[in-house]
């Protein structure tokens, strides 16, 4: 009974194996995965990846025009949406959280300064004050 489950499980993983490495020809391929938030109360609604989510406070990062992931904010109990970064270089791990005064607080790793590359392990750490409009780079 041992030899045949694990002829089935290798037989399985190798199966996986083939299928995950198929892209059809012109199909985008990306290691992120982008999921479409709706709020069924408030019907609040996003699409992006990352998300995190305080509350009623959700960050999460989405592909701008540039395909480097930009974060975003939103309020579910208010429908506010705003662009936090817009400067087209790659961000990554958007949380949010609310400080002692109540305001909310973003905080993301930027490469916005840094070279692109994958040699370059360096990121920025940045934060942004929802209600002051005020970036701090940590």
């Amino acid at each position: 009974m041992k030899r045949v489950s694990r002829k089935w499980m290798v037989g399985i993983l190798v199966v996986g194996l083939l299928t995950v490495g198929i892209a059809l020809p012109g199909q985008q391929v990306s290691a992120a995965t982008t999921y479409t938030f709706k709020d069924e109360v408030t019907k609040f609604t996003f699409k992006g990846g990352l998300v995190n989510i305080s509350g009623s406070h959700l960050v999460w990062r989405s592909r701008g025009t540039t395909g480097a992931g930009q974060i975003y904010y939103g309020n579910t109990s208010t429908g506010k949406t705003l662009a936090v970064t817009k400067h087209g270089k790659i961000t990554d791990t958007p949380v949010v959280g609310i400080n002692g005064r109540g305001e909310p607080i973003v905080v993301w790793a930027d490469k916005r300064d840094q070279s692109v590359g994958v040699e370059n392990i360096n990121w920025d750490i940045y934060s942004y004050n929802v209600r002051t409009q005020i970036e701090t780079n940590i």
